[in-house]
């Protein structure tokens, strides 16, 4: 299921591709600056390469060709050009740019200092400013500074979900639109979670996604994943859930893993049933597969987020949250 980047007018476009380059990557004159994009997204990479040279680089833009779902590796050579940029934006279609994020190749370049933005508006986003950026870091950071003092969170929902995850030793991420610094990557303009890879092996409980997941989109009838030590061991639900059978049976022997927790941050937006649903607050996602990118140790070829709207999250027994809203 492609998922093209909302398309703009040429006006909001030109607008929204300064405020990635000069307030979301804070790019300086003289940077490196690499935009990756395919045949969908050319509009939008010409926007964010005029933007780059305006605020005084020379602009590289890399165009690749359609990609399989489950390739989910950069090129060599494109890993090769990201690694050697200081800045680079992704420009692609959405499903093909989230498993290209989480990858061996596209960490290699985060290593080496490169900041990565992941290119994507929608019509909750494409008005943001850069007030809304920094607020929006605030609150990424503070969820994050909560799940850095916790070893246990238990998220339950009204729909089933009823999880405990583990993360007690595990790197929290604070992710934010605010890429400014060597080595920080997140979805630009508007994109805010606090993130954790839980302990391989851990995870057990019953999600219930509701809202959207990677590859099956909108969810029209409630997915249920039974977890066991770490892994899925039952998909249980209508057309959508034989699609994700199908999909991990398709993919490889890690893609049950339970790769990654995220809270949502962001105060902008609401459910629409795509990729942004889970930047909102009020919602959580679990994903499964690819754990790599986010500090652990399980290689997939895929890395699917599992939206749950309304959660009640609490972290060493202390809520946090309460059906959505924060009591913390």
């Amino acid at each position: 299921m492609a998922t093209v980047t909302h398309k703009l007018s040429p006006a909001d476009l030109a607008r929204v591709a300064r405020l990635c380059v000069e307030t979301c990557l804070a790019v300086k004159p003289g940077e490196q600056f690499l935009v990756v994009a395919d045949d969908a997204n050319t509009d939008e990479a010409e926007a964010l390469g005029r933007a780059a040279l305006d605020a005084g680089c020379a602009p590289v833009v890399v165009r690749i060709p359609p990609r399989d779902r489950y390739a989910k590796e950069p090129q060599p050579a494109v890993v090769a050009a990201m690694t050697a940029s200081q800045v680079v934006v992704l420009a692609l279609d959405h499903e093909v740019s989230v498993p290209f994020f989480h990858s061996v190749g596209t960490r290699s370049a985060i290593e080496a200092g490169a900041r990565i933005g992941l290119y994507w508006t929608t019509p909750d986003t494409a008005n943001v400013t850069a007030a809304d950026v920094y607020e929006l870091q605030r609150q990424s950071e503070q969820l994050a500074a909560l799940l850095r003092a916790t070893s246990d969170v238990r998220i339950t929902t009204a729909a089933g979900t009823d999880v405990r995850v583990p993360i007690a030793g595990r790197r929290i991420f604070a992710f934010h639109s605010l890429v400014d610094r060597p080595g920080r990557n997140c979805t630009i303009p508007y994109f805010g979670e606090a993130a954790v890879s839980p302990v391989e092996g851990g995870t057990e409980g019953t999600i219930v996604v509701d809202a959207y997941m990677h590859w099956l989109g909108k969810i029209e009838a409630p997915v249920t994943l039974r977890v066991e030590r770490g892994r899925v061991v039952e998909v249980a639900g209508g057309a959508q859930a034989q699609r994700l059978r199908e999909i991990i049976a398709g993919a490889d022997a890690n893609a049950t893993n339970i790769a990654e927790l995220g809270i949502g941050s962001g105060r902008i937006g609401q459910l629409r049933g795509i990729s942004q649903d889970k930047a909102i607050l009020g919602t959580a996602h679990l994903a499964i597969g690819h754990n790599h990118s986010l500090g652990g140790s399980v290689i997939s070829n895929i890395h699917l987020d599992g939206v749950f709207r309304d959660a009640t999250i609490e972290l060493d027994g202390h809520p946090i949250m309460r059906a959505g809203q924060l009591v913390a």
